[in-house]
């Protein structure tokens, strides 16, 4: 049975007062949320409270615990009085592990939940145990419980827990992984997983031919094999000494911008081994070259002409600009807000590209921030401006798509923007030529992706 785990920092009401609460989705509950139709769902809630198995009323109290916090607590001294061993009941003796970090003090609590739930499954909270600890540096604690989780919930905490345990100490995660691929029981698809872990694992601690040994292993058993996976595989290759045989794989994957830094980096290095005295830089430059055409290429697929609607921003001083204020520039316009985690991960990328375009006067950004009803920010221009002083974005160019009388953002509005961050680059015609929805962690790419925009945007203008 699928189940998702949503943790509740916040405290639980009156029977179960001061204490943190835990949230556990099932399938059940997903089906509740998912009914349009209010008596129907009407329907079902009433079934569920007349049944009065632990299931269903278990099922009930998940449903009301973010709706009706009242109803919830209802229905969990209904559950608590009825089944005092049962499935609520255990939930919220469960809470009190939820935010403890102390080894010790954890194996203590479980040991007494145990003795009181003996027929309860307890991987949730072992799943809940587990980052605890990890944030505390514990490894071998969070393994030991790990060991202990089962079912779905094992699998789906698998890389999370080994990732985040290898930063850690890569010895003793390595000797756990080990340990899992052994087990007699393991599923295929754990087993893949903890191939692809072994192999990460092993690499931290620098035993690159034993993570490779892992990596074939899981590579050769793969069935759908990407582009980054390939990378991947032939980078580990290179690393476990068989530079030459990997060497023309890491070269078609850094010019076709797949991999990463990690895998960039790989192919200098196996260049400088298998090119002893050579200009290592001059052929990087030369791959930079062709990473550009591949680039080119890749978003030209994805060019558009649309004239741009007519619009208004207000820049920084409270000044009006429009449109018309850019003719003849080719111009970057990047819907924004403080709010969004998205749009904040994506400036970086874009304050590397208006680097390389700041002595261009031909090329525009505007940086408009939108959407302030969103968030809590009494006054989005102070907001905005503080942001981008106190992340040092200095040369980000900043405008405001205020909410009208209409409590519209107009600017936002008239581009038809559905999300942000959303950009669009608009040639020195006033056509919009890219429209780009969503962020991108990666600077270099982000450069190269927008880069190619705002050049093939000027050709066509």
């Amino acid at each position: 049975m699928k189940r998702i785990i949503l943790i509740v920092a916040a405290l639980y009401s009156s029977v179960f007062a001061s204490a943190q609460y835990m949230i556990i989705q099932t399938p059940e509950t997903i089906a509740l949320r998912n009914i349009k139709d209010p008596s129907e769902l009407q329907a079902k809630l009433q079934a569920l409270q007349l049944s009065g198995t632990d299931k269903d009323l278990n099922t009930l109290h998940t449903y009301y615990q973010l709706r009706d916090r009242q109803k919830a607590d209802s229905i969990a001294k209904v559950a608590v009085g009825k089944f005092p061993k049962g499935a609520v009941a255990f939930k919220n003796a469960s809470s009190g592990v939820m935010l403890e970090k102390d080894p010790v003090k954890i194996e203590q609590m479980l040991n007494t939940l145990k003795q009181n739930f003996p027929g309860q499954d307890f991987s949730t909270v072992f799943s809940i145990v587990i980052p605890n600890l990890l944030q505390g540096n514990d490894v071998s604690a969070a393994l030991k419980y790990q060991k202990l989780v089962s079912g779905e919930t094992k699998s789906n905490m698998l890389r999370r827990t080994v990732r985040s345990a290898s930063t850690i100490d890569a010895q003793a995660t390595a000797r756990y992984v080990e340990e899992e691929l052994n087990h007699a029981k393991i599923s295929e698809g754990d087993k893949m997983t903890l191939l692809l872990l072994q192999s990460e694992v092993l690499t931290r601690t620098g035993d690159y031919k034993k993570a490779f040994k892992a990596m074939e292993t899981y590579y050769n058993k793969l069935g759908q094999k990407t582009p980054e996976s390939e990378a991947a595989y032939y980078k580990l290759m290179s690393m476990a000494g068989r530079q030459a045989e990997a060497f023309p794989h890491l070269e078609k994957a850094v010019s076709t911008m797949v991999g990463g830094p990690d895998v960039k980096a790989e192919l200098k290095a196996a260049y400088i081994r298998l090119n002893p005295g050579k200009d290592v830089d001059a052929y990087m430059s030369r791959l930079v070259e062709m990473v550009g055409d591949f680039k080119m290429d890749e978003v030209a697929k994805s060019m558009i002409k649309e004239k741009a609607p007519s619009f208004s921003v207000l820049d920084a001083s409270g000044k009006t600009v429009s449109l018309a204020d850019f003719e003849g520039k080719t111009i970057v316009l990047d819907f924004w807000a403080t709010w969004c985690g998205p749009c904040k991960m994506s400036l970086p990328g874009m304050q590397a590209t208006v680097n390389k375009y700041r002595n261009d006067p031909k090329v525009a950004f505007l940086f408009i921030h939108t959407w302030e009803g969103k968030g809590k920010d009494a006054n989005p221009t102070e907001a905005a401006k503080k942001y981008f002083a106190d992340n040092k974005y200095d040369n980000l160019p900043l405008y405001m798509d205020l909410q009208d009388a209409n409590k519209k953002n107009p600017a936002v509005s008239a581009f038809k923007v559905s999300a942000i961050p959303t950009k669009f680059v608009i040639d020195g015609n006033g056509d919009i030529r890219f429209r780009h929805t969503g962020a991108s962690i990666d600077v270099n790419a982000a450069v190269a992706d927008l880069s190619a925009m705002i050049e093939l945007s000027r050709k066509k203008s």
